[in-house]
């Protein structure tokens, strides 16, 4: 028998906790960081250029910086911002915006 105190569950559970983080710093030390994790792919969203939109939220292949609409960080939802003067002179972006506009036109026939 030794003469040590016996150790509660909670000092023991620290103590592991220290080792672990000793032996991460050894192996830091060794090797540098350890490698990022590979980002998981985005999921595969449905080859429709408007998919998701309605008449409250933008397209799913809309991002912060890229609108599906304008091609450019400005939203061009019909029912939210609309076509902005300087983007009406860009004739692709136009069609995209009517057919965007024709395509909420027919979610809203196919709900009824």
């Amino acid at each position: 028998m030794t003469d040590e105190p016996e150790m509660t569950d909670e000092e023991l559970r620290e103590k592991a906790k220290r080792e672990l983080a000793a032996a991460a710093i050894v192996e830091f030390r060794k090797h540098g960081r350890p490698p990022k994790a590979e980002k998981e792919p985005e999921p595969e969203i449905e080859s429709d250029e408007f998919y998701g939109i309605t008449p409250r939220e933008c397209c799913a292949k809309c991002r912060p910086n890229q609108c599906v609409i304008t091609g450019v960080g400005i939203c061009a939802h019909p029912y939210k911002n609309g076509l902005q003067g300087a983007l009406t002179a860009k004739p692709d972006v136009v069609d995209r915006f009517m057919n965007a506009k024709k395509y909420l036109s027919h979610q809203k026939v196919d709900q009824r």
